[in-house]
């Protein structure tokens, strides 16, 4: 029997909910959950934002505990082992993106919390020469900013929030832009080679395209769901390109996690008991989390 918490509608709140998961596949693994980050794709999925929700739903995807059992075919994990979980629980390991190292592209990945129940690695060649600029100083986004620092970038925060200013550089940026002033965001034009966006609003991305330099990238990573309006020849006249990625591929994770241990990268975070978890959704949702909200198992 597992003990969690569930949403049994769209919207709904979070109650104790427990279920057998049944019995445990030839290749999986069981995780007894000791830490899980919740974000904002958590809250899209309770409200089903994306129309991927199926409910009762029980969120979470970066999860952290001890494995507890082992299908007979897992031969490179032992039980007690501490391991992690993220979005993608499992691939189809047949397809050409799986065999390239891409299971992250695979048609067939299963998210964690799609179709089961619950518990980022942008690859563009940026150098330690670029000047690069972060949208959104949350739970992506101070990470993003630490990651390019100690990657040896110039590294610029847009942030709406004044006392997020301060703390932006303490976390590793160089130069702060009030993202809601657009003469300020207009004053930079032409400057970076490399933004990455980590929001899921709408913002004016015409104006934020006009700070690349020739050749620059706007990349995403949060999930708007409105579609995203951009002039061509905002693009066309500087080869100025967008993109988007999910998460990383497993190969990806790991070297992030390498680098991260080399340079001792931590997340700053907030810890709420499981049992407070309607607390910590709420503390997420109103915008006050510095910077990522964890829940900790009492069991």
């Amino acid at each position: 029997m597992i003990h969690a918490y569930a949403v049994s509608a769209q919207g709904g709140s979070l109650q104790p909910f427990d279920y057998e998961p049944g019995p445990l596949g030839d290749n999986e693994v069981e995780i007894r959950v000791e830490y899980c980050g919740i974000c904002h794709s958590d809250l899209s999925m309770i409200n089903n934002d994306w129309g991927l929700s199926a409910y009762p739903l029980v969120p979470g995807h970066e999860v952290v505990g001890q494995i507890a059992a082992l299908g007979k075919d897992v031969s490179f994990l032992k039980l007690g082992q501490t391991v992690g979980l993220g979005w993608h629980a499992g691939f189809c390991n047949h397809c050409e993106p799986c065999h390239s190292g891409d299971q992250n592209l695979c048609a067939s990945a299963q998210p964690t919390m799609v179709g089961r129940h619950g518990g980022f690695a942008v690859q563009y060649g940026i150098k330690p020469t670029d000047k690069v600029a972060v949208i959104g100083i949350g739970g992506l986004g101070h990470l993003a900013l630490k990651f390019y620092n100690a990657w040896g970038c110039e590294v610029t925060a847009f942030t709406s929030s004044a006392d997020k200013r301060a703390e932006a550089l303490e976390l590793g940026a160089h130069h702060t832009i009030n993202s809601r002033d657009p003469a300020e965001i207009a004053a930079h034009a032409g400057q970076f080679d490399f933004i990455i966006s980590t929001v899921n609003v709408p913002m004016d991305w015409n104006l934020y395209l006009g700070t690349l330099k020739p050749r620059g990238r706007l990349h995403f990573v949060g999930a708007t769901i409105e579609p995203i309006a951009i002039g061509l020849f905002n693009m066309l006249l500087a080869q100025r390109t967008i993109s988007a990625s999910p998460v990383g591929s497993p190969g990806t994770i790991a070297k992030m996690l390498g680098f991260a241990r080399l340079h001792d990268i931590r997340p700053q975070i907030e810890v709420f008991p499981m049992a407070n978890i309607i607390e910590a959704i709420a503390h997420l949702a109103s915008g006050k989390a510095r910077y990522r909200v964890v829940l900790k198992s009492s069991g």
